[in-house]
């Protein structure tokens, strides 16, 4: 993983711990489980909803408004996600795993 220079630290924070859950996700299930599980969009959803939701507690926790926070997760769930799964899947999946964003 590689933070670039000149990311606010916010979103440097915010990248480092969505990253960390991902290390964790690997080390539980070992590479290969992990690789499988991010080449189908429901499985890679179950992955990637965790990240996301650790880096919206650290927005907030750095004063940011949750509408903020939810529409940037969103978009980030959609520029990462979009194409294998709708707009209302994604943001249901947040719904459940982040209940701060409701």
């Amino acid at each position: 993983m590689e933070i670039r220079p000149g990311l606010p630290r916010t979103e440097s924070i915010a990248a480092v711990t969505h990253e960390s859950v991902h290390v964790a996700e690997c080390d539980s299930l070992g590479p290969v489980r992990y690789r499988w599980n991010t080449l189908f969009a429901s499985s890679n959803l179950a992955l990637e909803v965790p990240a996301y939701c650790v880096a919206a507690r650290v927005r907030l926790k750095n004063g940011w408004s949750i509408n903020t926070v939810k529409f940037t997760i969103l978009e980030d769930m959609r520029a990462a996600m979009g194409d294998q799964l709708d707009s209302a899947t994604l943001h249901r999946a947040l719904a459940v795993s982040c209940p701060e964003l409701r």
